[in-house]
């Protein structure tokens, strides 16, 4: 005869097998009350002897689990001194807060002031030749920067033209200096060259090498070829 099979049920569909095992015997669904493999085996053969009645293992640990009693811990001694801790720690230190940064206007503002206080200690602190340090009026450096800023939009045209011609093989168009587009590019320029040194004042042999340099693109546009009857062909120059 063919021993009758245990089982047990799932959590859910095609979940974990959960809970005690089971077996059906004549049609009628036995708990074995043990979720242990063997100890159902042998509790098997008790319910084909015709004992129903098994001691669930889950109900009995959950009755242990109720019925132990509440441990409470030992109160302290009536004349034990206060406890007094051996440090205090103190509370975190607020978040470092930075200055908000300076304006371009500030930031000139104050360069000036410093130079101005540079120049009072010690009686008119003086240079190399005992005269003071030259400053220069912003006036006159916004004049440099607008100048300069003109620079960068002709070398800007001529990098274009270059491009024009090196790709399109064509002569790119002249730019008339009082056109809307190129003033307007300069003004830009120059506000850009202001927020990015707002406290420029170089030495006057800075000034003296810059200036020179920024006229250069405007003599290179300005420029005419040299006349046929003025250049020396090379191999005749070479054979003289």
């Amino acid at each position: 005869m063919k021993a009758p099979k245990l089982w047990r049920k799932r959590r859910g569909r095609g979940g974990k097998f959960v809970g005690s095992y089971h077996v059906t015997l004549k049609g009628e669904d036995v708990n074995l009350g043990t979720s242990d493999a063997g100890e159902a085996l042998k509790r098997l053969a008790e319910a084909k002897r015709g004992k129903r009645n098994f001691a669930d293992e889950l109900e009995e640990a959950a009755a242990a689990v109720d019925g132990t009693p509440e441990v409470q811990p030992p109160a302290p001694p009536p004349s034990s001194p206060p406890l007094v801790p051996d440090a205090v720690i103190p509370p975190p230190a607020p978040p470092l807060q930075l200055p908000p940064a300076p304006s371009a206007e500030d930031a000139r503002a104050e360069a000036e002031a410093t130079n101005a206080a540079a120049g009072d200690v010690g009686g008119d602190a003086a240079n190399d030749n005992g005269a003071p340090p030259p400053q220069f009026d912003p006036a006159a450096i916004d004049a440099m920067l607008e100048m300069a800023a003109h620079g960068v939009v002709d070398l800007q045209l001529q990098l274009q033209a270059w491009v024009i011609k090196k790709r399109f093989k064509r002569i790119a168009g002249e730019i008339p200096p009082e056109a809307q587009f190129r003033e307007m590019a300069a003004k830009a320029w120059a506000m850009q060259l202001k927020l990015w040194i707002p406290t420029f004042n170089p030495p006057p042999w800075v000034i003296a090498v810059v200036l020179p340099l920024a006229l250069s693109t405007q003599q290179l546009v300005t420029s005419t070829p040299i006349p046929k009857e003025n250049q020396v062909d090379p191999q005749t120059q070479a054979a003289a």
